[in-house]
């Protein structure tokens, strides 16, 4: 893999990473207001 493949890797890694823990956050939150 050339260096530009691995920083887009990089980089999509990361974003997928943002996006799963903005959705467990939103889960979270979501279980909480059920419970009040």
């Amino acid at each position: 893999m050339s260096k530009f493949e691995i920083s887009k890797f990089k980089v999509g890694l990361d974003k997928w990473k943002l996006i799963s823990d903005t959705k467990r956050r939103f889960q979270v939150n979501n279980s909480q207001n059920d419970l009040q």
